[in-house]
């Protein structure tokens, strides 16, 4: 096992960073709606996505588990990635203003 394997919680912080690269990806590539309502569609969409996973490892498999614990991580990671990107963008159109 390597020594990541080892730190508590890793299995969550990985759920939240891959949800939160995934939210930058749709938020990226998702040009056709405002800027404001694509950060929250796309981590919608990004949560959604990981919510329709966890309920398909418990109904679909024999070898993988649902965890509510690892949707709320997916949900964290997409929100924290809208949520930053909606202040970095409120900020730099305050400073255009100045």
């Amino acid at each position: 096992m390597s020594s990541l394997g080892k730190i508590q919680g890793m299995d969550k912080i990985v759920h939240a960073v891959i949800y939160g690269i995934q939210t930058a990806l749709l938020i990226a590539a998702w040009r056709s709606c405002r800027p404001g309502d694509r950060l929250w569609l796309c981590a919608g969409a990004a949560t959604a996505y990981g919510a329709l996973m966890e309920v398909l490892q418990r109904t679909c498999t024999s070898c993988r588990q649902f965890s509510w614990g690892d949707m709320l991580a997916n949900a964290l990671g997409a929100g924290i990635v809208a949520a930053s990107l909606a202040g970095w963008t409120a900020w730099r159109s305050s400073r255009r203003l100045k």
